[in-house]
């Protein structure tokens, strides 16, 4: 699907929803090492879902422990614009979700 979206120009929107289970999975600490995690093994994010590997974005329940659908599709969001904006060059302060 292509949109016009918040003044960025076409935006080719792909959703991706993975639902893989209610615990952290360790594979994710033993592949990649770089990638910080918390004490519990969810991934250590910012406020725009950027972690601690380059260009390497997260959301949902990976990054905040057991939520409900809605918030983990609100950080998935939010994280995904917060990728666009930075492959752009668009300053993320300007990312209002």
């Amino acid at each position: 699907d292509v949109e016009r979206s918040r003044g960025l120009g076409d935006v080719y929107k792909r959703q991706v929803i993975i639902a893989i289970g209610t615990r952290v999975n360790k594979l994710i600490q033993m592949t990649t090492p770089e990638l910080k995690v918390d004490g519990k093994g969810h991934i250590v994010v910012d406020e725009y879902g950027r972690t601690s590997m380059p260009n390497v974005y997260a959301g949902g329940d990976v990054t905040t422990g057991a939520a409900t659908v809605i918030e983990a599709i609100a950080t998935g969001k939010k994280s995904a614009m917060a990728y666009h904006y930075m492959k752009i060059g668009k300053p993320l302060s300007e990312l209002a979700i």
